[in-house]
């Protein structure tokens, strides 16, 4: 059965079919690993020594190898040394420190539950539903209490903020009210948290002449790699068991050769003998479990850093979202003004899904992202424009647990191969609970509040993900 496109779809892409022939081909393919020369990030601008921090020689061996260093590798990190500070944890790179996903996004934390809730009861039921949206609406106080334990809250400028989602077009706001319903009746608690303003109270209130109604409620908004970059430092300096070590793709992984023995973790640097490895690269998971391609697939991503506006139009106690029928985009602003406005995505659809080179940015993002500002009379100017790499499932849901030897294509040892990753756009909202749940699973605590069964790493799961079915539901419904 043919999926269902919208109308737009078939305008633009008016050989659909054959398009998604060649998309399913793309994702059929393993990520491969980071590209040496990234485009360059406003996020990452000035960064500090552990940016480029490496050990003198790898470690010979480690409890846990983490490969990743955005927030997912590092709340495994902090979430393993906080329980066991001895533990030897060894976190490798391919690129600089936290140059991947989380240096590259949009600085919100924006739980939205609201808009998620009544889709995730179509697909999981009402129980697992709630589970999943109780551990979103609690991220946020999760995360800025961790920025102020580690004394960063200021620097990293976490704040909280007023989510402001404007749709311009009268199907999504009728759709947006129907999910804010749903949602309040399920949690009439967040009644007094969450307000819909329609037609031209929305657009006086909020300065938008072309709204159809907007949604307000609860959100936030940091500099992210200001929060990793302080945790990674403070580890290192008070765990000697911690190694940190980037410009060190794996460019391998030996499989225990018993069951009581130990991976083998390669890198153009050496080996470091590994109990567990915990796979944290998100978009480019597959690459080092095959098992995933075509199930967590990357997808490019655009973001800019924008002058202040000529009008006092956003200030930085706002996170707006643009949603309208190609696509949506996302701004936020910083203390200091400079506008950070995302997205463009269905503008470039053709170029973005499937590839990991954040090298280039695609044209017609560019100059979506350039204009639509200034079109509106705000009179912001590009400073930086920069691609990231993200990690999309295709069910929507993470990967999050113990990774069968099926999807890796190795046996397990005395220890196991783990995952946290696929957060679909959302890992500032998602990736610290990931982490905290796989650590406790390999620690054999208890678990995290917002994981349930479905986001397990199984055969079954993999192969019913690797259909398209969700995927144009996504992008192109």
């Amino acid at each position: 059965m043919e999926p269902p496109v919208s109308p737009l779809t078939k305008l633009v892409l008016p050989n659909f079919n054959c398009y998604l022939q060649s998309l399913a081909n793309t994702l059929s393919t393993t990520p491969g690993q980071p590209v040496s020369n990234p485009t360059s990030s406003f996020w990452l601008s000035d960064p500090p020594p552990v940016f480029t921090h490496q050990s003198p020689t790898l470690p010979p061996s480690a409890d846990v190898v983490i490969i990743g260093s955005g927030i997912t590798g590092t709340a495994a990190a902090r979430t393993l040394l906080s329980n066991s500070p001895d533990l030897r944890v060894a976190m490798l790179d391919a690129r600089e420190t936290c140059s991947g996903a989380t240096g590259r996004n949009g600085g919100h934390i924006k739980p939205n539950p609201w808009e998620l809730f009544p889709g995730l009861t179509k697909t999981l039921g009402r129980d697992k539903a709630r589970k999943v949206t109780e551990f979103r609406m609690g991220i946020l106080d999760k995360m800025i209490g961790i920025a102020e334990a580690e004394g960063v809250a200021e620097d990293c400028q976490i704040r909280r903020v007023e989510a402001v989602d404007v749709h311009l077009d009268a199907e999504s706001w009728v759709a947006a009210k129907a999910c804010l319903d749903i949602y309040l009746e399920e949690f009439p608690e967040e009644t007094e948290k969450w307000k819909a303003y329609e037609g031209e109270e929305a657009r006086q209130k909020f300065s938008t002449p072309h709204a159809q109604g907007i949604i307000a409620g609860p959100a936030g908004a940091l500099w992210p790699a200001r929060l990793i970059h302080p945790i990674l430092t403070r580890l290192l300096s008070t765990h000697p068991s911690f190694t940190l070590d980037t410009c060190t793709p794996v460019i391998s992984i030996t499989p225990p050769d018993s069951p009581t023995s130990s991976y083998v973790v390669h890198t153009p640097r050496g080996e470091i003998k590994a109990t567990h490895i915990l796979h944290a690269t998100n978009g480019y998971t597959a690459n080092l479990l095959p098992g995933l391609t075509g199930a967590l697939f990357p997808i490019r991503g655009t973001m800019t850093a924008q002058s202040p506006p000529t009008q006092n139009h956003f200030h930085g106690h706002r996170s707006w979202q643009f949603s309208w029928n190609q696509g949506y985009d996302y701004l936020t602003t910083l203390p200091n003004r400079t506008v950070m406005f995302g997205g463009g995505l269905r503008q470039a659809l053709t170029t973005e899904l499937g590839t990991v080179d954040d090298s280039v940015v695609d044209v017609c993002t560019t100059v979506h992202l350039s204009g639509v500002l200034p079109a509106i009379g705000l009179g912001t100017t590009v400073q930086k424009i920069w691609t990231g790499i993200m990690g999309f499932s295709g069910d929507v849901l993470p990967w999050i647990g113990e990774v069968p030897a099926e999807i890796s294509g190795r046996q397990q040892g005395a220890g196991k191969e783990w995952v946290a990753a696929g957060y679909t756009g959302d890992g500032m909202c998602t990736a610290w609970g990931a982490a905290e749940e796989v650590v406790a699973r390999i620690l054999g605590l208890e678990g995290g509040v917002g994981v349930i069964e479905e986001m397990d790493v199984t055969v079954e799961r993999a192969e019913r993900a690797k259909g398209l079915e969700g995927l144009v539901g996504l992008f192109f419904g």
